[in-house]
């Protein structure tokens, strides 16, 4: 997501891990959760294909949602059908976003985006 033009207009580099966050960063801001690698096709018992899903969560000020709503937009198109078959990465499908919600111990609105990358064996 780092330097990525479009999103960066917005975010600047407050991309973090969710983990990782140790304090409320400057709004707006991106917070990410990778989640378990699960084998998707075997040959002869040993995985051959992968799936890993991602959540983005996308956080700004007590408001309107119309700037988390743009950003939305701008990781979906930044990850929809993405691929990097050189890195395994055959395919990256939107799985859902999510409705509205108010975060008040970050004191945010927020919306999360998902998505799902399909991993080869290279």
């Amino acid at each position: 997501m780092t330097g990525h033009a479009p999103l960066t207009a917005y975010v600047g580099s407050r991309i973090y891990e969710s983990s990782r966050l140790q304090e409320v960063p400057t709004k707006p801001y991106i917070m990410y959760k990778m989640f378990v690698i699960q084998p998707e096709m075997m040959g002869d018992d040993v995985p051959k294909v992968y799936t890993q899903s991602f959540q983005v969560f996308v956080h700004d000020v007590v408001g309107d949602f119309l700037r988390i709503d743009e950003i939305i937009g701008v990781l979906k198109n930044l990850f929809l059908n993405a691929s990097d078959k050189a890195e395994g990465v055959e395919i990256t499908r939107w799985i859902d976003s999510s409705e509205d919600f108010k975060d008040p111990d970050m004191g945010t609105n927020t919306r999360f985006i998902r998505f799902r990358v399909l991993y080869k064996e290279v």
